[in-house]
């Protein structure tokens, strides 16, 4: 899969399909989904919108991110 493949809306294949080899890595979406470190997640996005808070930074989150901080 190219890295246009990656980034198009339409993709035929599900996100949690898309593999992406690289210079010897690879990228794997389905193994980088925030749902599998909820705990991680909700740390870091605290933290993100505590030092945006802090230092007068406007941040829009997307897709639902905020869920994780319920």
């Amino acid at each position: 899969m190219s890295w246009a493949e990656v980034g198009r809306l339409n993709s035929p294949i599900p996100r949690s399909g898309w593999r992406v080899e690289r210079d010897g890595r690879e990228f794997v979406y389905a193994e980088q989904m925030l749902g599998r470190a909820p705990a991680k997640v909700r740390l870091r996005i605290s933290q993100a919108k505590q030092f945006a808070e802090k230092i007068g930074m406007p941040v829009q989150f997307f897709s639902g991110v905020l869920d994780y901080l319920k």
